[in-house]
C-alpha cells in the first residue's frame, strides 16, 4: 500500500508525536508499505525518513493561515501535489490541524484519509478545521474519551 503522510517537523527535538510518527513510518515500511513524507518544516529526522520513505517532499503549509484568508486558502490549494506519478492508496495526516490539506488530498485522488489524533482537540473547532475533520474515513484515538 502507497501512504502519504503528513508531518509538519519531522524533528526529534519536538517531542512524543514526532517520534512516534517515526517508528509508525518504519513499522510500515518494514510491513511492506510504500510510505511518501510530506512536510512543512526541515527537521533532524529527514535524512532518517529519506532512507526508508519512498518520497519526501516539503510543502509550505497544511492550513490556511487565519490572518490571510483567502490568500491562505488559494496558496493551500496551489500545494496540493498536481504532479504525482501515482496516487496514494492512503493519506495519513498526523494531527487534526492538517485536516485540511489532508481532506484536499484525498479528494484530489480520490482516496480515504485518516486522522491521528494525538493532541487533545478544542472544545470548538474553528471552520477550516471542521470542514478538514469532516472528510476524514477514520480516525485514530488513544482513548475513548
Amino acid at each position: 500500500m502507497k501512504i502519504l503522510v503528513l508531518e509538519n517537523e519531522p524533528s526529534s527535538a519536538r517531542g512524543g508525536q514526532e517520534l512516534s510518527l517515526f517508528d509508525v513510518c518504519r513499522g510500515l515500511v518494514d510491513r511492506g508499505h510504500d510510505i511518501e513524507l510530506l512536510y512543512t518544516q526541515d527537521g533532524n529526522l529527514l535524512d532518517a525518513y529519506r532512507g526508508f520513505c519512498r518520497r519526501v517532499d516539503r510543502v509550505s503549509a497544511y492550513s490556511i493561515d487565519r490572518s490571510r484568508t483567502l490568500r491562505g486558502g488559494v496558496r493551500l490549494i496551489a500545494e496540493v501535489p498536481q504532479s504525482r506519478p501515482t496516487a496514494p492508496d492512503l493519506i495519513y495526516a498526523n494531527q487534526y490541524m492538517d485536516s485540511p490539506f489532508a481532506r484536499l488530498l484525498a479528494w484530489r485522488f480520490g482516496r480515504p484519509f485518516v486522522c491521528h489524533l494525538r493532541l487533545p482537540p478544542p472544545d470548538r473547532f474553528c471552520g477550516q478545521y471542521r470542514w478538514g475533520m469532516r472528510g476524514a474515513t477514520r480516525l485514530i484515538a488513544t482513548s475513548k474519551r
